[in-house]
Order: C-alpha cells, then structure tokens, then sequence
C-alpha cells in the first residue's frame, strides 16, 4: 500500500449541496459566492496550496420529482435547486490554478455526447490535460422530461454514450 494520500474536493454549483443547510451559517459563503467568479477562483487556489489533487464537481441537471412524480417540493425546499452548469466553472479554476485536476458529472441526456466530449476536451486541452468526466445517462425522469425526451432503459442509454 502507498504512503501517499489523494484530496479531492466534492462540491456541487448550487446554493445547497451535500451540506444540508451550510449556507444558513454567515461564514459558510457559498450562497454568496455562487455567482461570482472570484469565490470559486479562490476556492481553487485555497484547495490547491492546500495540496488537493482535484476538484470534483458533482451534477443533477435537472429538478428532483421523485416525490409525489413532482418537482413543486423540490422546488419549493431548494433540494439540490437551483442547480447551475458546472462545466462552467472548468475554466475558471482552471485559469486560477496550475496543478489542480478538475472533473465534472455532465449527462448524455441533457447533452449530446459528441457535444459534451467537444467541450470538455477543449477544456481539457486548454488546462494541460487537466479535466476528468465523470460520464453519467440519466436516470432521472425529469432530466429526459426538461429535454422533451422519453426515458430510456438503462442499456439504451450506455449505448447512446
């Protein structure tokens, strides 16, 4: 077995996360922060003097509705909403950062697969290399529902991918 330890940070870019009501605490910031690209840049360069090999940034592109075959409790409690594109913030850390790795979840339901390879190799080629997918076909009826789209098994889906 290795002596050596891997970090990585696991965030969503959304106001409530893993962290049940972190935001309600003042110091937390992350609320604060969600729409301003400095927060997250100096997220990164506190997660990568503090030695952390990456960043990873979790995803559900769409609203929960497994409750009642609804959205409106989801909604209305903020569970994992709003929820904004984390592919967005690959390039800010990445420009913030020079060792940090940085990978997100992106769907292949909500985006095509040739599109979603096409930016984030860019991404990718644009940090050194840097950039991970986490590549998930979800699963979610209302992720296929948001696009108009019928909900595939599960081995449709892969085979999409």
């Amino acid at each position: 077995m290795s002596g050596t330890m891997h970090l990585l940070a696991v965030m969503m870019h959304t106001p409530i996360n893993h962290m049940t009501m972190s935001w309600a605490d003042g110091a937390d910031g992350q609320a604060a922060g969600l729409g301003s690209i400095s927060h997250w840049q100096d997220l990164a360069r506190t997660l990568e003097r503090g030695c952390f090999d990456g960043v990873f940034f979790a995803d559900v592109p769409s609203v929960y509705d497994h409750y009642k075959d609804s959205t409106d409790v989801a909604i209305r409690y903020g569970v994992n909403w709003p929820t904004h594109d984390p592919v967005a913030l690959i390039g800010i850390v990445a420009a913030a950062t020079k060792h940090l790795g940085i990978a997100s979840t992106v769907s292949t339901a909500s985006l095509h697969p040739f599109l979603a390879v096409r930016s984030l190799t860019s991404l990718d080629y644009l940090s050194q290399g840097r950039v991970g997918w986490n590549i998930v076909t979800g699963n979610a009826r209302s992720e296929h529902r948001a696009m108009g789209l019928d909900v595939m098994e599960h081995d449709q889906r892969y085979d999409r991918a």
